[in-house]
Protein backbone atom coordinates (compact mmCIF):
# COMPACT_ATOMS: atom_id res chain seq x y z
CA UNK A 1 0.00 0.00 0.00
CA UNK A 2 1.38 3.41 -1.02
CA UNK A 3 2.44 5.73 1.82
CA UNK A 4 0.81 9.17 1.52
CA UNK A 5 2.31 12.20 3.24
CA UNK A 6 0.44 15.10 4.83
CA UNK A 7 1.46 17.31 1.92
CA UNK A 8 -0.14 14.85 -0.48
CA UNK A 9 -3.36 14.91 1.56
CA UNK A 10 -3.49 18.69 1.42
CA UNK A 11 -2.89 18.63 -2.34
CA UNK A 12 -5.59 16.02 -2.88
CA UNK A 13 -8.23 17.82 -0.85
CA UNK A 14 -7.50 21.34 -2.10
CA UNK A 15 -6.68 20.75 -5.77
CA UNK A 16 -8.14 17.43 -6.88
CA UNK A 17 -11.55 17.18 -5.23
CA UNK A 18 -13.00 20.28 -6.84
CA UNK A 19 -14.23 19.33 -10.32
CA UNK A 20 -16.20 16.73 -12.28
CA UNK A 21 -18.17 15.28 -9.37
CA UNK A 22 -21.44 13.47 -10.16
CA UNK A 23 -24.36 15.20 -8.43
CA UNK A 24 -27.13 13.45 -6.56
CA UNK A 25 -29.78 12.28 -9.03
CA UNK A 26 -33.22 13.82 -8.46
CA UNK A 27 -35.91 12.37 -10.71
CA UNK A 28 -38.15 15.41 -10.31
CA UNK A 29 -35.53 17.73 -11.86
CA UNK A 30 -35.94 16.23 -15.34
CA UNK A 31 -38.71 16.34 -17.93
CA UNK A 32 -41.40 13.75 -18.48
CA UNK A 33 -40.07 12.51 -21.83
CA UNK A 34 -36.56 12.29 -20.39
CA UNK A 35 -37.70 10.05 -17.55
CA UNK A 36 -39.69 7.89 -19.99
CA UNK A 37 -36.58 7.34 -22.13
CA UNK A 38 -34.53 6.44 -19.06
CA UNK A 39 -37.18 3.94 -17.93
CA UNK A 40 -37.33 2.39 -21.40
CA UNK A 41 -33.54 2.05 -21.62
CA UNK A 42 -33.31 0.51 -18.11
CA UNK A 43 -30.95 3.22 -16.82
CA UNK A 44 -33.19 4.85 -14.21
CA UNK A 45 -32.19 2.41 -11.45
CA UNK A 46 -28.49 2.94 -12.18
CA UNK A 47 -28.80 6.73 -12.06
CA UNK A 48 -30.72 6.65 -8.78
CA UNK A 49 -27.71 4.97 -7.14
CA UNK A 50 -25.74 8.23 -7.35
CA UNK A 51 -25.94 9.69 -3.85
CA UNK A 52 -22.84 11.71 -3.04
CA UNK A 53 -19.14 10.90 -2.94
CA UNK A 54 -16.23 10.64 -0.52
CA UNK A 55 -12.91 12.33 -1.20
CA UNK A 56 -10.95 9.98 1.09
CA UNK A 57 -12.46 6.89 -0.55
CA UNK A 58 -11.58 8.24 -4.00
CA UNK A 59 -7.97 8.85 -2.92
CA UNK A 60 -7.59 5.37 -1.40
CA UNK A 61 -9.29 3.74 -4.40
CA UNK A 62 -6.90 5.36 -6.88
CA UNK A 63 -3.67 5.04 -4.85
CA UNK A 64 -4.20 1.32 -4.07
CA UNK A 65 -5.44 0.26 -7.51
CA UNK A 66 -3.46 -2.58 -9.11
CA UNK A 67 -4.35 -5.29 -11.63
CA UNK A 68 -8.13 -4.88 -11.70
CA UNK A 69 -8.55 -4.59 -7.95
CA UNK A 70 -8.03 -2.07 -5.17
CA UNK A 71 -7.83 -2.02 -1.38
CA UNK A 72 -9.57 0.29 1.09
CA UNK A 73 -8.56 -0.61 4.62
CA UNK A 74 -9.17 -4.34 5.04
CA UNK A 75 -11.72 -4.35 2.19
CA UNK A 76 -10.61 -5.76 -1.18
CA UNK A 77 -12.64 -4.52 -4.14
CA UNK A 78 -12.48 -6.07 -7.64
CA UNK A 79 -12.53 -3.59 -10.52
CA UNK A 80 -13.87 -5.55 -13.48
CA UNK A 81 -16.78 -5.11 -15.84
CA UNK A 82 -18.46 -8.14 -14.22
CA UNK A 83 -18.28 -6.48 -10.80
CA UNK A 84 -19.55 -3.17 -12.23
CA UNK A 85 -22.45 -5.04 -13.84
CA UNK A 86 -23.52 -6.49 -10.48
CA UNK A 87 -22.94 -3.32 -8.47
CA UNK A 88 -24.71 -1.02 -10.94
CA UNK A 89 -27.43 -3.49 -11.95
CA UNK A 90 -26.58 -3.06 -15.64
CA UNK A 91 -26.47 -6.01 -18.07
CA UNK A 92 -23.32 -6.78 -20.08
CA UNK A 93 -25.21 -6.74 -23.37
CA UNK A 94 -24.26 -4.92 -26.56
CA UNK A 95 -21.15 -3.55 -28.23
CA UNK A 96 -17.96 -3.14 -26.19
CA UNK A 97 -17.78 0.58 -26.95
CA UNK A 98 -15.47 3.25 -25.55
CA UNK A 99 -14.72 6.86 -26.44
CA UNK A 100 -12.10 6.13 -29.08
CA UNK A 101 -14.32 3.98 -31.31
CA UNK A 102 -16.12 5.37 -34.37
CA UNK A 103 -19.62 4.52 -35.51
CA UNK A 104 -21.93 4.97 -38.47
CA UNK A 105 -21.70 8.37 -40.15
CA UNK A 106 -24.56 10.88 -39.84
CA UNK A 107 -26.26 8.80 -37.15
CA UNK A 108 -26.48 11.94 -35.01
CA UNK A 109 -28.76 13.86 -37.41
CA UNK A 110 -31.87 12.25 -35.87
CA UNK A 111 -31.24 14.04 -32.58
CA UNK A 112 -30.70 17.55 -34.02
CA UNK A 113 -33.08 20.27 -35.06
CA UNK A 114 -33.81 20.34 -38.80
CA UNK A 115 -32.12 23.67 -39.42
CA UNK A 116 -28.97 22.51 -37.59
CA UNK A 117 -28.23 19.31 -39.51
CA UNK A 118 -24.94 19.54 -41.40
CA UNK A 119 -24.09 23.00 -40.05
CA UNK A 120 -21.50 22.08 -37.42
CA UNK A 121 -17.89 20.97 -37.22
CA UNK A 122 -17.98 17.60 -35.49
CA UNK A 123 -14.32 17.93 -34.47
CA UNK A 124 -15.23 20.95 -32.32
CA UNK A 125 -18.44 19.42 -30.99
CA UNK A 126 -22.16 20.09 -31.21
CA UNK A 127 -23.81 22.87 -29.18
CA UNK A 128 -26.24 21.22 -26.78
CA UNK A 129 -29.05 23.66 -27.54
CA UNK A 130 -29.14 22.30 -31.11
CA UNK A 131 -30.56 18.98 -29.89
CA UNK A 132 -34.26 18.21 -29.98
CA UNK A 133 -35.93 17.52 -26.68
CA UNK A 134 -35.69 15.32 -24.75
CA UNK A 135 -32.29 14.51 -26.29
CA UNK A 136 -30.68 17.76 -25.15
CA UNK A 137 -31.62 16.98 -21.56
CA UNK A 138 -30.41 13.39 -21.97
CA UNK A 139 -27.07 14.72 -23.22
CA UNK A 140 -26.84 16.66 -19.94
CA UNK A 141 -27.49 13.47 -17.94
CA UNK A 142 -24.83 11.60 -19.94
CA UNK A 143 -22.33 14.41 -19.36
CA UNK A 144 -23.00 14.54 -15.62
CA UNK A 145 -23.17 10.85 -14.72
CA UNK A 146 -21.49 8.74 -17.45
CA UNK A 147 -18.70 10.83 -18.97
CA UNK A 148 -18.27 13.40 -16.12
CA UNK A 149 -17.47 16.29 -18.46
CA UNK A 150 -16.27 19.69 -17.33
CA UNK A 151 -18.61 21.71 -19.54
CA UNK A 152 -22.16 20.94 -20.58
CA UNK A 153 -22.65 23.34 -23.48
CA UNK A 154 -20.86 21.16 -26.08
CA UNK A 155 -21.62 17.54 -26.96
CA UNK A 156 -19.31 15.17 -28.84
CA UNK A 157 -19.86 12.08 -30.94
CA UNK A 158 -19.46 9.64 -28.05
CA UNK A 159 -22.35 11.45 -26.36
CA UNK A 160 -24.41 10.80 -29.49
CA UNK A 161 -23.39 7.12 -29.37
CA UNK A 162 -24.75 6.92 -25.82
CA UNK A 163 -27.93 8.64 -27.01
CA UNK A 164 -28.32 5.84 -29.56
CA UNK A 165 -28.08 3.35 -26.69
CA UNK A 166 -30.85 5.18 -24.81
CA UNK A 167 -32.97 5.36 -27.97
CA UNK A 168 -32.56 1.58 -28.44
CA UNK A 169 -30.58 1.74 -31.70
CA UNK A 170 -27.34 -0.20 -31.25
CA UNK A 171 -27.09 -1.09 -27.57
CA UNK A 172 -23.67 -0.83 -25.93
CA UNK A 173 -22.15 -2.66 -22.97
CA UNK A 174 -22.42 0.07 -20.32
CA UNK A 175 -20.42 -1.83 -17.64
CA UNK A 176 -17.57 -2.16 -20.16
CA UNK A 177 -17.81 1.54 -21.12
CA UNK A 178 -17.68 2.67 -17.47
CA UNK A 179 -14.93 0.15 -16.64
CA UNK A 180 -12.69 1.44 -19.45
CA UNK A 181 -13.34 5.07 -18.50
CA UNK A 182 -12.68 4.40 -14.79
CA UNK A 183 -9.46 2.46 -15.38
CA UNK A 184 -8.21 5.13 -17.81
CA UNK A 185 -8.79 7.83 -15.19
CA UNK A 186 -7.06 5.83 -12.43
CA UNK A 187 -4.02 5.03 -14.57
CA UNK A 188 -3.72 8.64 -15.75
CA UNK A 189 -3.84 10.00 -12.19
CA UNK A 190 -1.33 7.43 -10.87
CA UNK A 191 1.17 8.36 -13.58
CA UNK A 192 1.13 12.00 -12.52
CA UNK A 193 3.18 13.21 -9.57
CA UNK A 194 0.61 15.90 -8.84
CA UNK A 195 -2.43 15.30 -11.07
CA UNK A 196 -4.58 18.15 -12.24
CA UNK A 197 -8.03 18.67 -10.80
CA UNK A 198 -9.65 17.95 -14.16
CA UNK A 199 -8.06 14.48 -14.31
CA UNK A 200 -10.05 13.02 -11.39
CA UNK A 201 -13.67 12.05 -11.99
CA UNK A 202 -16.11 9.13 -11.44
CA UNK A 203 -16.07 9.84 -7.68
CA UNK A 204 -19.76 9.03 -7.33
CA UNK A 205 -19.24 5.79 -9.27
CA UNK A 206 -16.35 4.83 -6.97
CA UNK A 207 -18.55 5.37 -3.91
CA UNK A 208 -21.27 3.13 -5.40
CA UNK A 209 -18.75 0.31 -5.99
CA UNK A 210 -17.26 0.56 -2.50
CA UNK A 211 -20.67 0.74 -0.81
CA UNK A 212 -21.86 -2.33 -2.76
CA UNK A 213 -18.80 -4.34 -1.70
CA UNK A 214 -19.22 -3.25 1.93
CA UNK A 215 -22.80 -4.55 1.94
CA UNK A 216 -21.78 -7.75 0.13
CA UNK A 217 -19.34 -8.48 2.95
CA UNK A 218 -22.11 -8.03 5.51
CA UNK A 219 -20.70 -4.80 6.94
CA UNK A 220 -22.57 -1.66 7.96
CA UNK A 221 -21.83 1.35 5.74
CA UNK A 222 -21.91 3.96 8.52
CA UNK A 223 -19.67 1.86 10.76
CA UNK A 224 -17.25 1.35 7.87
CA UNK A 225 -17.09 5.12 7.22
CA UNK A 226 -16.65 5.91 10.92
CA UNK A 227 -13.97 3.25 11.41
CA UNK A 228 -11.77 4.68 8.63
CA UNK A 229 -12.65 8.32 9.40
CA UNK A 230 -14.22 8.81 5.97
CA UNK A 231 -16.75 11.56 5.25
CA UNK A 232 -19.46 11.84 2.60
CA UNK A 233 -20.35 14.87 0.50
CA UNK A 234 -23.62 15.49 -1.30
CA UNK A 235 -23.62 18.07 -4.08
CA UNK A 236 -26.03 19.28 -6.73
CA UNK A 237 -23.94 20.61 -9.62
CA UNK A 238 -25.95 22.90 -11.86
CA UNK A 239 -25.54 23.37 -15.57
CA UNK A 240 -22.91 25.99 -16.36
CA UNK A 241 -24.99 27.26 -19.26
CA UNK A 242 -27.96 27.62 -16.92
CA UNK A 243 -25.78 29.48 -14.43
CA UNK A 244 -24.67 31.89 -17.14
CA UNK A 245 -28.30 32.41 -18.16
CA UNK A 246 -29.31 33.06 -14.57
CA UNK A 247 -26.45 35.52 -14.03
CA UNK A 248 -27.55 37.38 -17.16
CA UNK A 249 -31.17 37.42 -16.00
CA UNK A 250 -30.07 38.81 -12.62
CA UNK A 251 -28.23 41.68 -14.30
CA UNK A 252 -29.74 45.18 -13.77
CA UNK A 253 -29.77 45.63 -17.56
CA UNK A 254 -32.23 42.73 -17.96
CA UNK A 255 -35.77 44.23 -18.08
CA UNK A 256 -37.54 41.27 -16.49
CA UNK A 257 -35.21 41.36 -13.51
CA UNK A 258 -36.05 45.01 -13.04
CA UNK A 259 -39.77 44.32 -13.33
CA UNK A 260 -39.56 41.40 -10.88
CA UNK A 261 -37.82 43.48 -8.26
CA UNK A 262 -40.32 46.28 -8.64
CA UNK A 263 -43.20 43.83 -8.44
CA UNK A 264 -41.74 42.32 -5.23
CA UNK A 265 -41.24 45.87 -3.78
CA UNK A 266 -37.57 45.22 -3.23
CA UNK A 267 -36.47 48.55 -4.70
CA UNK A 268 -38.18 51.82 -5.44
CA UNK A 269 -36.65 53.98 -8.13
CA UNK A 270 -37.77 56.67 -10.51
CA UNK A 271 -37.60 55.88 -14.21
CA UNK A 272 -37.59 58.31 -17.06
CA UNK A 273 -37.93 57.08 -20.61
CA UNK A 274 -36.92 59.88 -22.98
CA UNK A 275 -38.19 59.61 -26.53
CA UNK A 276 -35.08 60.27 -28.50
CA UNK A 277 -33.20 58.61 -31.31
CA UNK A 278 -29.80 59.74 -30.12
CA UNK A 279 -27.16 57.27 -28.97
CA UNK A 280 -27.57 55.84 -25.45
CA UNK A 281 -25.27 57.01 -22.69
CA UNK A 282 -24.53 53.74 -20.82
CA UNK A 283 -23.16 55.47 -17.74
CA UNK A 284 -26.43 57.32 -17.30
CA UNK A 285 -28.39 54.15 -18.03
CA UNK A 286 -26.52 52.26 -15.31
CA UNK A 287 -27.11 55.16 -12.97
CA UNK A 288 -30.81 55.15 -13.80
CA UNK A 289 -31.11 51.37 -13.23
CA UNK A 290 -29.15 51.41 -9.97
CA UNK A 291 -31.04 51.33 -6.66
CA UNK A 292 -31.12 54.52 -4.64
CA UNK A 293 -31.64 55.19 -0.98
CA UNK A 294 -35.12 56.44 -0.08
CA UNK A 295 -33.85 59.87 0.94
CA UNK A 296 -32.16 60.39 -2.42
CA UNK A 297 -35.24 59.61 -4.52
CA UNK A 298 -37.00 62.38 -6.30
CA UNK A 299 -40.77 62.46 -6.44
CA UNK A 300 -42.18 60.90 -9.59
CA UNK A 301 -43.77 63.61 -11.66
CA UNK A 302 -47.02 62.49 -13.27
CA UNK A 303 -47.38 65.51 -15.58
CA UNK A 304 -45.33 64.15 -18.42
CA UNK A 305 -46.85 61.80 -20.97
CA UNK A 306 -43.51 60.03 -21.14
CA UNK A 307 -43.73 59.06 -17.47
CA UNK A 308 -47.24 57.73 -18.00
CA UNK A 309 -46.06 55.62 -20.92
CA UNK A 310 -43.10 54.38 -18.88
CA UNK A 311 -45.39 53.42 -15.98
CA UNK A 312 -47.78 51.59 -18.27
CA UNK A 313 -44.88 49.79 -19.96
CA UNK A 314 -43.43 48.84 -16.61
CA UNK A 315 -46.79 47.59 -15.36
CA UNK A 316 -47.28 45.54 -18.51
CA UNK A 317 -43.78 44.07 -18.20
CA UNK A 318 -44.45 43.22 -14.56
CA UNK A 319 -47.75 41.55 -15.40
CA UNK A 320 -46.16 39.62 -18.25
CA UNK A 321 -43.39 38.46 -15.97
CA UNK A 322 -45.85 37.35 -13.26
CA UNK A 323 -47.82 35.52 -15.93
CA UNK A 324 -44.68 33.75 -17.12
CA UNK A 325 -43.80 32.84 -13.54
CA UNK A 326 -47.24 31.33 -13.02
CA UNK A 327 -47.03 29.47 -16.32
CA UNK A 328 -43.60 28.14 -15.35
CA UNK A 329 -44.94 26.95 -11.99
CA UNK A 330 -47.89 25.30 -13.71
CA UNK A 331 -45.55 23.63 -16.17
CA UNK A 332 -43.28 22.40 -13.36
CA UNK A 333 -46.24 20.99 -11.42
CA UNK A 334 -47.57 19.38 -14.61
CA UNK A 335 -44.19 17.79 -15.29
CA UNK A 336 -43.98 16.50 -11.73
CA UNK A 337 -47.50 15.08 -12.05
CA UNK A 338 -46.58 13.37 -15.32
CA UNK A 339 -43.41 11.96 -13.76
CA UNK A 340 -45.47 10.67 -10.85
CA UNK A 341 -47.85 9.04 -13.31
CA UNK A 342 -44.93 7.44 -15.13
CA UNK A 343 -43.50 6.11 -11.88
CA UNK A 344 -46.95 4.90 -10.82
CA UNK A 345 -47.41 3.20 -14.19
CA UNK A 346 -44.00 1.58 -13.88
CA UNK A 347 -44.79 0.36 -10.37
CA UNK A 348 -48.18 -0.96 -11.49
CA UNK A 349 -46.58 -2.84 -14.38
CA UNK A 350 -43.97 -4.26 -12.03
CA UNK A 351 -46.69 -5.29 -9.56
CA UNK A 352 -48.70 -6.83 -12.38
CA UNK A 353 -45.68 -8.77 -13.56
CA UNK A 354 -45.01 -9.82 -9.97
CA UNK A 355 -48.60 -10.99 -9.58
CA UNK A 356 -48.34 -12.99 -12.79
CA UNK A 357 -45.12 -14.51 -11.56
CA UNK A 358 -46.75 -15.35 -8.22
CA UNK A 359 -49.73 -16.92 -10.02
CA UNK A 360 -47.32 -19.03 -12.09
CA UNK A 361 -45.50 -20.08 -8.94
CA UNK A 362 -48.80 -21.01 -7.26
CA UNK A 363 -49.83 -23.10 -10.27
CA UNK A 364 -46.44 -24.76 -10.35
CA UNK A 365 -46.71 -25.45 -6.62
CA UNK A 366 -50.18 -26.99 -7.08
CA UNK A 367 -48.85 -29.19 -9.87
CA UNK A 368 -45.98 -30.27 -7.68
CA UNK A 369 -48.39 -31.06 -4.84
CA UNK A 370 -50.50 -33.16 -7.21
CA UNK A 371 -47.39 -34.94 -8.45
CA UNK A 372 -46.29 -35.59 -4.87
CA UNK A 373 -49.74 -36.99 -4.01
CA UNK A 374 -49.70 -39.22 -7.09
CA UNK A 375 -46.24 -40.47 -6.22
CA UNK A 376 -47.36 -41.16 -2.65
CA UNK A 377 -50.33 -43.20 -3.88
CA UNK A 378 -48.10 -45.06 -6.28
CA UNK A 379 -45.59 -45.76 -3.52
CA UNK A 380 -48.38 -47.05 -1.25
CA UNK A 381 -49.66 -49.32 -4.03
CA UNK A 382 -46.17 -50.56 -4.75
CA UNK A 383 -45.61 -51.15 -1.05
CA UNK A 384 -48.82 -53.21 -0.82
CA UNK A 385 -47.92 -55.19 -3.91
CA UNK A 386 -44.41 -55.79 -2.62
CA UNK A 387 -45.76 -56.90 0.75
CA UNK A 388 -48.22 -59.28 -0.91
CA UNK A 389 -45.51 -60.61 -3.15
CA UNK A 390 -43.21 -61.21 -0.20
CA UNK A 391 -46.04 -62.89 1.72
CA UNK A 392 -46.84 -65.20 -1.21
CA UNK A 393 -43.18 -65.90 -1.66
CA UNK A 394 -42.79 -66.84 1.99
CA UNK A 395 -45.91 -69.04 1.78
CA UNK A 396 -44.71 -70.87 -1.29
CA UNK A 397 -41.25 -71.18 0.17
CA UNK A 398 -42.68 -72.67 3.37
CA UNK A 399 -44.74 -75.13 1.36
CA UNK A 400 -41.72 -76.04 -0.68
CA UNK A 401 -39.62 -76.60 2.41
CA UNK A 402 -42.39 -78.72 3.95
CA UNK A 403 -42.65 -80.86 0.83
CA UNK A 404 -38.91 -81.15 0.72
CA UNK A 405 -38.85 -82.39 4.34
CA UNK A 406 -41.62 -84.87 3.59
CA UNK A 407 -39.72 -86.13 0.57
CA UNK A 408 -36.58 -86.49 2.67
CA UNK A 409 -38.45 -88.39 5.37
CA UNK A 410 -40.06 -90.68 2.78
CA UNK A 411 -36.72 -91.32 1.17
CA UNK A 412 -35.11 -92.06 4.50
CA UNK A 413 -37.95 -94.49 5.34
CA UNK A 414 -37.58 -96.23 2.01
CA UNK A 415 -33.84 -96.54 2.50
CA UNK A 416 -34.32 -98.00 5.98
CA UNK A 417 -36.82 -100.53 4.71
CA UNK A 418 -34.47 -101.49 1.91
CA UNK A 419 -31.64 -101.95 4.40
CA UNK A 420 -33.88 -104.09 6.56
CA UNK A 421 -34.81 -106.33 3.62
CA UNK A 422 -31.19 -106.64 2.65
CA UNK A 423 -30.25 -107.61 6.19
CA UNK A 424 -33.02 -110.24 6.32
CA UNK A 425 -31.87 -111.69 3.04
CA UNK A 426 -28.30 -111.88 4.25
CA UNK A 427 -29.43 -113.60 7.48
CA UNK A 428 -31.39 -116.33 5.59
CA UNK A 429 -28.43 -117.14 3.36
CA UNK A 430 -26.13 -117.50 6.32
CA UNK A 431 -28.50 -119.96 8.09
CA UNK A 432 -28.69 -122.24 5.03
CA UNK A 433 -24.93 -122.46 4.62
CA UNK A 434 -24.55 -123.31 8.33
CA UNK A 435 -26.95 -126.29 8.09
CA UNK A 436 -25.04 -127.69 5.21
CA UNK A 437 -21.79 -127.48 7.09
CA UNK A 438 -23.32 -129.40 10.08
CA UNK A 439 -24.52 -132.26 7.88
CA UNK A 440 -21.10 -132.64 6.32
CA UNK A 441 -19.52 -132.71 9.71
CA UNK A 442 -21.79 -135.42 10.89
CA UNK A 443 -21.02 -137.46 7.81
CA UNK A 444 -17.32 -137.04 8.35
CA UNK A 445 -17.50 -138.14 11.93
CA UNK A 446 -19.60 -141.21 10.95
CA UNK A 447 -17.13 -142.25 8.29
CA UNK A 448 -14.39 -142.03 10.71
Amino acid sequence: MKLVTAEDYIYWFTEIMTNRVEPKFHIEQWGKETIEKLYQSGMIGFLQKFNGHSEQITKEFINNFSQDKTQIGELSIPVTQEFLSKALNLPMIGENYHKGLHFKEKAWTFFLEKNRKGTFDRAKGIPREWFNEPWGELVMIIQKFLTCDRQYSIAHLYHVRLLQHIKGDGRINLPYFLYKSLVKMVETVKQENKPKATQVYHQGLIKILVEYQVKEKGLDWKEFMHKHHFTEHFVDIQDKVEQEDRSMMNSPFYPRTRAKKLAMHEIDTSISVPRTRNSVDFEKEVEAYSPRKPEEQEPLERDSIFDNDAGESLMKTTQDFEKELNLAKIQDLTDQLEISKIVEKQLKSENKAQRKENAKLIKTNDKLQEEISRLKRRNELLSKQAFKWLKDKNTWQAKYEKQKVKAAILKAKQESELDYVNRETDTGTTSTSGGRRSKRSKQAWGHA
